[in-house]
């Protein structure tokens, strides 16, 4: 076999070998800013959905839970920037807020259904329609 196909071999072998040793840091990395990207395609859709609905109860409803959502996301963001030194050991960190900031706005799409919303932008429905299939296998 000659010997550029063997050095080939080991590069590759190598590169692979690097990849999965950082599949993890790379996975976390994707997946944080996967929830943050869903967090803010949320926002967008309620505030599409706010200004699609004529039910002023239901419009009121929606805008204080998005004001609360991105005071949520500013307040962990904020605290995070403040806390961080340059100089310490970057500590393991867990991806627990990145959820619950997924999962606040899931719960908001729940309670708005419960009281009678029906949701038309394309993700808010989806939710909907998946926490209303989860809600009648569950019950």
């Amino acid at each position: 076999m000659p010997q550029a196909s063997i050095n080939f071999g080991h590069r590759i072998s190598f590169g692979l070998e690097s990849v999965g040793r950082n599949l993890g840091v790379i996975g976390s990395a994707f997946f944080r800013l996967g929830t943050l990207f869903l967090f803010f395609w949320y926002l967008c859709e309620f505030k599409r959905a706010l200004w699609a609905n004529s039910n002023q109860f239901f419009a009121c409803a929606l805008m204080v839970a998005s004001f609360i959502l991105a005071a949520a996301f500013l307040f962990v963001f904020f605290t995070a920037v403040l806390r961080f030194n340059p100089t310490a050991e970057p500590e393991a960190t867990s991806v627990a807020p990145f959820i619950w900031l997924t999962l606040l706005p899931m719960v908001v799409v729940l309670l708005a259904g419960l009281l009678g919303a029906h949701f038309t932008t394309p993700l808010l429905k989806f939710t909907q329609e998946n926490l209303n299939r989860i809600w009648q296998y569950l019950f």
